[in-house]
């Protein structure tokens, strides 16, 4: 059996693909490594060149290629399930890794602590030519690494792991790949689920290129009201799912100010009609457990009055 599988999602990408490949194949470990390829019905040549590397290396690289066009969350969840390995890193067929010792050091670290569970580290920003771009929203995404137990920081900030960096056990999130409410936002759940059973650990280290280009693979666009509403239920299922996990996960006190936070969240969740009434009346248990007085709750419902905001 593998040690680690590289999970790597590949649709109309012809142009990057073989970058992408190569830096897998460049990396240097004392342990076996497979290559999950899943191609998504491109309708440019990705196709034939991930044939071409499965033809090449047969013995390292596993190609799933889908009969119809899936989208980016459930490919990657095809992706996953096809990942056979105690770990697993992620990248993306238009980025590529930069340090030949990346997968090494990650495993390295969580064989030495099985206190942890995710590793990941820092990037650079490139565009289609390979040039350097200095891309504001890094700024902010650097702020938010950390370390250490974090669901309580993605619970309130959006996912600051950045995909293409992260290396994990794959038994965290086993038990989710099977849960289609979390089929969305394909970062934000895992880490968000990972976090609730084990702790971080940033590297300090810049090991990885993210590509921003036209047809970026990991780019999201919300187009109208509709398909805002869509996405924005998507993000209610995964808030749903991830809280109830995690009270029924959790055996550690809950802090003063975490308790607030979901409580927060709970009152988002029930407040706005974005789940079935059902799955909101199941959050009553939640908010009874995790209300923090009267005094703080009035200032909270009068503050979001205030700005019109439940989120």
């Amino acid at each position: 059996m593998k040690k680690l599988s590289v999970c790597m999602l590949a649709h109309n990408t012809e142009k990057f693909i073989d970058k992408a490949v190569e830096s897998v194949l460049a990396q240097k470990t004392n342990f076996e490594i497979e290559l999950v390829i899943a191609e998504d019905k491109s309708t440019d040549n990705t196709k034939q060149k991930a044939l071409y590397y499965k033809k090449k290396y047969p013995g390292l690289i596993k190609l799933i290629l889908n009969e119809k066009n899936l989208g980016l969350s459930a490919n990657y969840i095809v992706a996953l399930k096809n990942c056979s390995a105690e770990y697993v890193a992620m990248l993306d067929s238009d980025d590529y890794w930069t340090d030949p010792y990346k997968l090494q050091k990650q495993v390295d670290f969580l064989e030495a602590n099985k206190d942890y569970g995710v590793v990941y580290t820092d990037f650079d920003v490139i565009d289609h030519e390979d040039n350097a771009v200095d891309w504001q929203e890094i700024h902010h995404l650097r702020e938010q690494y950390s370390s250490g137990y974090v669901f309580f920081k993605l619970l309130k900030e959006t996912a600051f792991v950045p995909n293409l960096t992260g290396c994990f056990r794959k038994e965290l999130i086993a038990d989710a790949l099977d849960n289609e409410d979390l089929w969305f936002f394909e970062d934000w759940w895992l880490w968000m689920r990972a976090s609730i059973k084990t702790k971080f650990h940033f590297m300090n280290e810049h090991t990885a290129h993210y590509r921003l280009h036209q047809q970026n693979i990991t780019k999201t666009r919300v187009e109208n009201k509709e398909k805002l509403r869509a996405y924005t239920k998507k993000a209610y299922a995964i808030y749903y799912s991830n809280i109830r996990y995690f009270n029924a996960y959790n055996r550690s006190q809950v802090m003063p100010e975490e308790k607030k936070l979901v409580l927060r969240r709970v009152v988002m969740l029930m407040y706005r009609n974005y789940l079935p009434f059902q799955k909101r009346m199941k959050l009553l248990p939640l908010f009874i457990k995790y209300f923090p007085g009267p005094v703080y709750f009035s200032r909270m419902i009068y503050k979001k009055i205030m700005h019109r905001s439940f989120i």
